[in-house]
């Protein structure tokens, strides 16, 4: 799957070469009262897609799209894309009739995924009020990430006289704030707060796919927008680099939060989401081939050794790359309260939550320094270093790492591309070698951790860091 998003984002950088790459990036989010509520719990009546699709984002003729001077008409055409990630969102709620989601459901002893709020509330707009014209086969509406318009900001967003303050003021979600949109990404993408979204170890074990994201990545890959001048008039201009770095810190908080709040599971057992999957899952043999596929591998960032359940850290490592790199001061305590954390699940519950907890106000301070960071060619090419280079491979040791390790080295180099330190031609060049990093990581029960290390280090040497 990961190596058809780097297809799909390669086949789309030149035409997304405006997203988030701006270089001078205004700060968004530090100094923030607090998190605005999510689109769902926004209070606003959802009225449909088709609220927005039909003034202005649906706007087609027999010669093709319109463009217009405020927007181009072809956002509801981006967002039904049958074929590729883009579309992702619309085909979600239909995602629950398929084979796979109904036998998901029976498995969980439900009749019709698509009836069951567990389901809806990241399939679709769970919103809790909804117009006339609201339906819920619409998928992962407008109004899931954008808030409900029913009640104040669709008629001054429709008019064009308000600014986008203004309608964020509103009641707009502030999807250009990018920890606000993270959030709202990772409500799904990993969990929330919120009873029914909240992928357990259960509904994995249902057969559910495993979950994964990248801030970065993913909003390249969603873009349904035309991002230009205009359009950054009067919203936050940021890097690439940034979005990477803001997401990783946002994904380590909200699973520390996760964890602290969902950790003791469902019966005896802890929520075993939260734990490093290769801990279990793993061949079972009486004779394993020790060289090609060793059953378990130290790992210098975790005190762990064989036959203990490790804490899922992919976040928290490819964070501490973006620490060292754009908050430096920061990057040390990162480290030591990580460890802290693995060596007090080894302990005891009250011993890992009081770690976790300790880790997780370590990770907000580290997100806040990232908010003022510095994302310079030369703090980005540090890094491609930290992620490519050995101060972390060997801590790849979890397929989950290595596959934001791979998502991470996509993101940061074609930030060099936005910054002019990487020309298009060359990245393009590059192709292979960010396509063999992906492949690596393209089924999780073939993953090699010294194959990987091998590619990563390749796709350095190309992109001269290493």
């Amino acid at each position: 799957m990961l190596k058809r998003l780097h297809l799909w984002v390669l086949a789309a950088a030149c035409a997304l070469a405006s997203l988030l790459v701006i270089p001078g990036a205004v700060a968004s989010s530090a100094g923030r009262a607090s998190a605005p509520p999510t689109p769902r719990f926004d209070g606003s009546v959802h009225l449909g897609v088709t609220s927005c699709a039909g003034p202005c984002h649906g706007r087609q003729s027999a010669s093709g799209l319109i463009e217009g001077a405020a927007v181009r008409g072809s956002e509801l055409a981006a967002w039904q894309d049958p074929f590729s990630p883009r579309g992702a969102h619309a085909r979600a709620y239909a995602s629950l009739r398929t084979p796979l989601g109904r036998a998901i459901g029976a498995n969980l002893g439900m009749a019709d995924p698509a009836l069951e709020p567990a389901c809806l509330s990241c399939h679709a707009d769970a919103a809790q009020a909804r117009g006339p014209a609201f339906q819920i086969s619409d998928g992962v509406g407008c109004e899931a990430c954008h808030g409900g318009a029913g009640e104040r900001w669709i008629a001054s967003h429709y008019g064009g006289e308000a600014s986008y303050p203004a309608n964020v003021a509103d009641g707009l979600y502030p999807t250009a704030d990018l920890q606000s949109r993270a959030r709202l990404c990772l409500s799904c993408h990993l969990g929330a707060a919120a009873q029914d979204q909240f992928v357990s170890h259960r509904i994995m074990g249902a057969g559910h796919p495993r979950i994964s994201f990248e801030l970065e990545l993913f909003t390249a890959l969603q873009a349904h927008h035309v991002e230009d001048e205009r359009y950054f008039a009067d919203k936050p201009q940021e890097t690439r680099a940034k979005a990477w770095a803001i997401g990783q810190a946002v994904a380590a908080a909200q699973t520390l939060e996760l964890f602290l709040q969902r950790a003791q599971g469902e019966s005896v057992f802890p929520e075993l989401v939260f734990y490093d999957c290769r801990s279990c899952h793993r061949p079972i043999e009486d004779h394993p081939d020790a060289q090609s596929r060793p059953l378990w591998t130290p790992n210098p960032g975790r005190p762990n050794g064989p036959g203990t359940v490790a804490f899922n850290d992919a976040h928290l490592i490819i964070l501490s790359a973006a620490v060292a790199a754009f908050a430096p001061p920061h990057a040390a305590e990162l480290r030591q309260k990580t460890y802290a954390l693995h060596r007090a699940v080894l302990e005891s519950r009250e011993q890992a939550q009081a770690a976790a907890r300790a880790l997780l106000a370590a990770v907000r301070e580290a997100t806040l320094a990232l908010e003022s960071g510095d994302y310079r060619r030369e703090t980005v090419e540090r890094a491609l270093r930290e992620v490519l280079g050995d101060a972390l491979a060997p801590r790849y040791t979890a397929y989950a790492a290595a596959e934001q390790a791979v998502m991470a080295a996509d993101s940061l180099h074609r930030t060099l591309v936005d910054l002019g330190g990487l020309s298009q031609a060359r990245s393009q060049a590059l192709a292979p070698h960010v396509a063999a990093a992906y492949a690596a990581v393209e089924d999780p029960n073939r993953y090699n951790q010294a194959e990987f290390r091998a590619r990563l280090s390749r796709l350095g040497r190309e992109l001269g860091v290493l």
